[in-house]
């Protein structure tokens, strides 16, 4: 299926920096991290923090003011952009469905690729039945969106899939569903794919993290497994929240 393995670390960051145009002060500053083949990241922290931006920085829809980024040991700019979004797949917040059907979506990437894959591989990867293929897209509910969008990056073959708050639509049940399904396709493919998540649920980092990266005001506060770095989180999560008025990541 083109999938890739390496023991070197996979994605590598140092002192990234981004503001976006016109605004007073950076989002993200002196961002530095590596994730490794086969691992599953959550990164989590306050709304507003630059959880999103920095997914946006690791698949270039957005380049860093400042700081490098490397894949695969080369730097970003040495990647063909249309590449390294293929190997660097990215499902975003929302779930947002192509035009067309279930089908369509699932081979939107090969067919720019030219390449050939059987879409009913990925509808039972994500557990949707075959009779899902033809139904139009943009008609479906949330939780079956956010199968298609997995199905669709997942074709393409990605060495990372990047997850933008996946479940953060959800009803409660849906969200477990979902949640448990990322976490079964990451166990079935570990060998060959690795996930950073972005979340803003402390019971679903707890639940699938095998490593956390905490951003508080834009700066990478806390790096470490759950068990390791989870209370501190905990307590800077509901310090930060009860200062602002908020109830949520």
């Amino acid at each position: 299926m083109g999938w890739i393995s390496d023991e070197s670390n996979i994605i590598h960051c140092e002192n990234l920096g981004f503001r976006h145009k016109g605004a007073s002060q950076d989002i993200l500053h002196d961002i530095s991290f590596e994730v490794y083949p086969s691992e599953l990241v959550m990164i989590v922290g306050p709304s507003g923090t630059g959880k999103s931006t920095l997914l946006r920085l690791l698949t270039r829809l957005e380049d860093p003011d400042r700081g490098q980024r490397w894949f695969r040991g080369k730097r970003y700019e040495q990647w063909p952009i249309p590449e390294l979004r293929k190997r660097i797949g990215l499902a975003t917040q929302g779930a947002i469905m192509l035009e067309g059907t279930v089908e369509d979506n699932i081979l939107a990437g090969p067919k720019i690729w030219k390449e050939e894959v059987d879409p009913q591989e990925y509808a039972d990867m994500v557990h949707l039945p075959s009779s899902y293929l033809i139904r139009p897209a943009r008609e479906l509910s949330g939780g079956e969106r956010h199968r298609v969008a997995l199905a669709r990056v997942l074709a393409n073959h990605p060495d990372v899939l990047l997850l933008d708050e996946p479940t953060a639509s959800l009803d409660p049940g849906s969200r477990v569903e979902i949640g448990n399904l990322i976490r079964d396709l990451f166990q079935q493919w570990q060998d060959r794919l690795t996930v950073v998540w972005v979340s803003h649920f402390l019971d679903e980092v707890e639940r699938y993290a095998d490593r956390v990266l905490y951003l508080e005001e834009g700066t990478m506060i806390l790096d470490g497994h759950w068990g390791n770095v989870g209370n501190e989180i905990t307590q800077r999560f509901f310090k930060k929240n009860r200062a602002e008025g908020r109830g949520d990541f």
